[in-house]
């Protein structure tokens, strides 16, 4: 076979590996946010309400999404529907400003991923700023701590084991290495996901949360 022949085949097969790395968060050009409006579709997020908003801000020259709340009972909360997934990689910047409290969560799972049985890959912050990792209502300390005043790029990685949901938590470095910083099995939790939610916390007051280059992609098992 000629050379000239063989070139289409051997850019098809060098892009086959990037083919099963389809994205599956959409909205998430920062280039296309406009500053002082909501997140663009198909992002989801509660409308402004006694101390709470979602809207695009202005931070580090490039627009992130902001999620503030200063209400003791009420949250700001972003979400997005997606194709199911059973083992994937998210990874997003969160930029925590100095005026920060409170805490958040990062909730990848069914439904709203709003209950306890909906987050199958549960993640959320204490009050000294360790991220936290669970499933289905069990939790583990990582030694990922995001505290006010810095910028931090973090992934999570989820694989089905069988039946069982290995959770891998970091953060990547400007060398775009990962830097793995929590990993656990949670038995019995392998499931479909749909839905990414970001939500800081009912009860606490005074959480600004900044989030940008989110990406969501499929991993295998």
């Amino acid at each position: 076979m000629k050379t000239a022949k063989l070139l289409p085949l051997l850019l098809l097969t060098a892009m086959l590996p990037g083919l099963a790395a389809a994205k599956y968060l959409s909205g998430t050009n920062a280039a296309k946010w406009k500053v002082g409006e909501g997140p663009p579709r198909p992002w989801q997020y509660n409308a402004p309400e006694a101390g709470t908003s979602v809207r695009i801000v202005q931070h580090e020259g490039t627009a992130w999404i902001e999620l503030r709340d200063d209400s003791a009972s009420l949250s700001a909360s972003l979400r997005q529907e997606f194709s199911p997934l059973k083992s994937a990689r998210l990874s997003l910047r969160i930029a925590l400003p100095e005026d920060h409290r409170g805490e958040f969560g990062i909730y990848v799972g069914t439904g709203n991923a709003s209950s306890t049985d909906e987050r199958i890959v549960d993640l959320k912050t204490n009050s000294r700023g360790v991220l936290r990792m669970g499933s289905g209502g069990e939790r583990v300390d990582s030694s990922l701590v995001l505290p006010a005043g810095t910028t931090t790029h973090v992934f999570v990685e989820f694989r089905a084991k069988g039946s069982n949901l290995l959770l891998r938590v970091g953060r990547i470095g400007v060398d775009g290495r990962d830097e793995l910083l929590g990993e656990h099995t949670f038995p019995e939790r392998a499931d479909l996901v749909t839905r990414l939610r970001i939500t800081t916390d009912n009860a606490a007051t005074g959480s600004r949360v900044l989030v940008s280059n989110l990406l969501l992609q499929s991993v295998s098992g």
